[in-house]
């Protein structure tokens, strides 16, 4: 299921572009594109990578 609720057949491609900062996760929301649609997007740290 992506992330506009729409079903999708496995292995297909879609396009997500955004200006993200450094550090996304930091409580703010920002504008993402999903296969050229504005959407609004949040990050949660969940843990770093070693």
């Amino acid at each position: 299921m992506l992330v506009t609720g729409e079903q999708a057949p496995a292995g297909s491609k879609y396009k997500l572009t955004g200006d993200w900062p450094i550090e996304p996760a930091d409580g703010t929301i920002h504008r993402a594109y999903f296969d050229g649609r504005a959407m609004k997007v949040g990050f949660e740290r969940v843990g770093f990578i070693p």
